[in-house]
């Protein structure tokens, strides 16, 4: 067995509580500066490394799961990451379709003046 039980809790909720936090995070910073088109590589990049290391921890918990660990075990790190994946791959979309869109915007407004 990999973990214990309360550490299992520990560790679950606390991967829970973090790609959560993160993805909330990144998501009012994405937003913010998606509408004024600043900073596109970075939060595009940093949704790219959240998104790899909850899909990541997400293999763990499958691995773990095949290799018969408790419940406890396996589905603290499935749970908790694919959360975060379910979360961060529409929102790359979103956030570059919102970027796109403040470029057009801005070039509009360029035109015009």
């Amino acid at each position: 067995m990999w973990l214990d039980k309360p550490l299992g809790g520990i560790v679950h909720f606390s991967l829970l509580l973090g790609t959560q936090a993160c993805y909330w995070i990144w998501y009012f910073g994405a937003i913010i500066f998606s509408r004024k088109a600043k900073y596109k590589k970075l939060i595009l990049i940093s949704n790219l490394v959240l998104t790899s290391i909850s899909a990541i921890l997400s293999c763990f918990g499958i691995i773990a799961l095949l290799a018969n660990q408790p419940f406890h075990v396996w589905f603290t790190f499935v749970c908790g990451p694919t959360c975060g994946v379910i979360c961060f791959v529409p929102m790359y979309f979103v956030i570059k379709h919102n970027y796109k869109q403040a470029e057009l915007k801005k070039m509009n407004i360029d035109d015009l003046t």
